[in-house]
């Protein structure tokens, strides 16, 4: 199921904590204005805030720390607030985001929670028995419209989104400061990992940007390198699939007849396959978005045709081509003893990873060949 795009945005030390110790006391939004060193720079912070997404994920334990609890209300605004909380908001607290908010969702597993007693307009709720991060996302997307989103929850919740793989970006801004303390929460808290099968939990990070701000503050953005899988495609992945294949086409000028941007099974990719004997399409995808795909569909007895291998523009050269090539010849093995592609001269990048599988190069389009407008066609025995 789709979900919103998610951010990660926070302020935080350089030893990555978001508190300035271990009590709802201390509090860098209150604090920070009062410490020379930090005051001087800050508002750079709640400037860069302000041009995030249109959508708002927060905790109500934070929030009620902020003082929402006894805050005065404020005019409606343009960002739609979702806020995360069992027992921490009052009716008041409540009030002050609807009156905010120019939408508002209340996620809570607590049946008893106040909202429920309130008749409010705009305040809209997910009630999970269990908090399920992945299915609030999901329903956020399909039922409120909400395509991205930037999250500010605290350490605790952090690691759960964090566990379950729905970071998409992390923009952090480093306040000048060391402040230590194995009770004081970070930017990611809960459970550790305890295990080598685990690691696989990690945020693995690839660099964006880094922005030297005024007064010694920084900020990074990052983009999470998700964990990977390939499996078959299935009907849910046929519109994706199709985009996949025509914005990979035509970013090479190649969205013209006679290549694969005008194939009719395009946008029934899983039908298409699944009704031919011994094919298969194979999509590489982070379980919520597809990222690249190839097929093995059959020729005749002993050939069959790699087809469509292509990968989102951020992959290639990683070795995903590779992987997904592998994966189809593996099967290709079991039931051919060749294996034929054809492609365009402007793929050169293409064609070096074919030759590299042992792919002979052929002089003239065989009499199969489909798409008239490739220059290049090739045959691998098995």
């Amino acid at each position: 199921m789709p979900r919103p795009i998610t951010t990660l945005f926070m302020l935080m030390s350089l030893d990555g904590k978001i508190s300035l110790g271990n009590s709802d006391s201390l509090d860098f939004d209150k604090d920070f204005p009062q410490i020379s060193g930090l005051k001087e720079g800050l508002h750079q912070y709640y400037e860069i805030e302000q041009t995030t997404d249109l959508w708002s994920m927060n905790s109500g334990r934070v929030q009620a720390k902020m003082g929402v609890n006894e805050a005065e209300f404020m005019e409606k605004g343009p960002v739609s607030f979702v806020i995360l909380d069992n027992s921490h908001l009052t009716a008041h607290g409540l009030e002050y985001f609807a009156r905010k908010s120019k939408n508002f969702v209340l996620v809570t597993s607590n049946p008893e929670h106040p909202a429920f007693g309130m008749n409010i307009e705009n305040l809209n709720i997910i009630f999970q028995e269990k908090f399920n991060p992945r299915k609030m996302l999901e329903k956020l997307y399909s039922d409120y419209g909400c395509e991205r989103v930037t999250i500010q929850t605290g350490g605790t919740l952090n690691e759960i989104f964090l566990r379950e793989q729905l970071f998409d970006y992390i923009d952090i801004v480093v306040a000048p400061v060391l402040i230590g303390g194995k009770d004081t929460s970070s930017l990611i808290d809960g459970s550790s990992l305890n295990s080598v099968d685990e690691l696989k939990k990690l945020g693995i990070l690839q660099l964006q940007s880094c922005e030297q701000l005024e007064n010694s503050y920084l900020r990074l953005k990052y983009k999470l390198i998700k964990n990977l899988t390939i499996r078959p495609v299935e009907p849910k992945d046929d519109a994706a699939v199709k985009n996949l294949v025509q914005q990979s086409l035509k970013e090479f000028g190649l969205d013209t007849p006679g290549t694969a941007y005008f194939d009719p099974e395009l946008g029934k990719m899983a039908e298409h396959y699944q009704a031919a004997e011994k094919a298969q399409y194979w999509v590489l995808t982070d379980d919520t978005h597809i990222l690249g795909g190839v097929g093995i569909f059959p020729i005749n007895a002993t050939t069959c045709e790699v087809q469509k291998l292509y990968l989102n523009t951020e992959l290639r050269g990683r070795g995903w081509g590779g992987k997904l090539m592998n994966h189809a010849l593996d099967f290709a093995k079991q039931h051919y003893q060749y294996a034929y592609l054809d492609t365009r001269s402007e793929l050169s990048n293409a064609i070096g990873m074919y030759k590299s599988f042992g792919f002979k190069e052929l002089e003239a389009a065989p009499e199969h060949a489909i798409h008239n407008y490739m220059d290049h066609w090739f045959i691998k025995e098995l």
